[in-house]
């Protein structure tokens, strides 16, 4: 995409709300990223399939190769940081087995709040407003748009996608829909999650890979994954006696992270 497409993108409605249009000249270059620890981050923006701008932290193995890359998305009230924390730190765990990540903050979330016409959206603080919740369901080509990203722009040779809570809903749909990402893994995932309902995604994946993880003291998730198990028996699952919601399982179970983190590589 041009820089003067990107500059419209950004400013999708400008006129509507009386906003003056960005010039594409003037458009700050995307971050080039610094090379520390033996990986590259840089920081990245693409627009959603509504133009809604995304935005992004690109993790690779320095020295520029393509690699694989997995795409995660965070749960609610959230964003792209939660990957990196140093009690789940996925992106160091990726980065190790030389696999790539693109953790994006869903709309609403993070940098990600300024809409197509020119509103912008807390959808943490949003999150008990009922005209909200048309909001939520689009999250879903969020992660379609990052994916579509990681192999058209950051050099994926192969992807994968990881997701938390209303991420892990939105991963499902976008990996059922996609029959070229290689895995899927979702941690608590919900039959509805305002909006971002799953039950068919999970039966038309049939025997492709797919991981469901859930505690029973979350018993929304739990009972979910239980559910989609039984619709679909190919679809591998983990329920814990205890752990939590998202990423707060491989909080209360360090030991998954390095688990899942092969799972995937393996995959890809």
């Amino acid at each position: 995409m041009s820089r003067a497409a990107f500059a419209l993108l950004l400013c999708a409605g400008c006129a509507a709300s009386g906003v003056k249009a960005m010039d594409a000249s003037v458009i700050p270059p995307v971050d080039a990223g610094s090379c520390l620890g033996g990986q590259m981050s840089r920081e990245v923006q693409f627009p959603s399939g509504d133009g809604l701008v995304l935005h992004g932290t690109f993790v690779t193995p320095c020295g520029g190769a393509p690699a694989p890359t997995v795409v995660l998305a965070h749960q609610l009230c959230r964003d792209r940081t939660e990957w990196s924390q140093p009690t789940h730190d996925w992106v160091g765990a990726f980065a190790q087995r030389r696999v790539a990540t693109l953790a994006i903050d869903l709309r609403g979330h993070g940098a990600s709040i300024l809409w197509p016409d020119g509103s912008t959206h807390d959808l943490c603080a949003q999150a008990s407003d009922p005209s909200a919740q048309p909001l939520y369901p689009p999250m879903v080509g969020d992660v379609q748009s990052a994916l579509a990203d990681a192999r058209a722009n950051l050099g994926a040779t192969a992807v994968a996608v990881l997701g938390s809570s209303i991420g892990a809903n939105s991963a499902i749909v976008a990996y059922a829909d996609d029959p070229t990402v290689a895995i899927v893994v979702a941690l608590s995932p919900g039959l509805d999650y305002r909006g971002i309902q799953i039950a068919a995604s999970v039966q038309s994946i049939g025997a492709r890979p797919a991981l469901l993880e859930a505690a029973s003291d979350d018993s929304r998730s739990a009972d979910a994954v239980t559910q989609l198990v039984a619709s679909n028996p190919s679809v591998t699952s983990m329920v814990w006696p205890s752990g939590g919601h998202g990423n707060a399982i491989v909080d209360a179970h360090p030991e998954e992270l390095a688990r899942v983190a092969d799972l995937i590589a393996s995959k890809l």
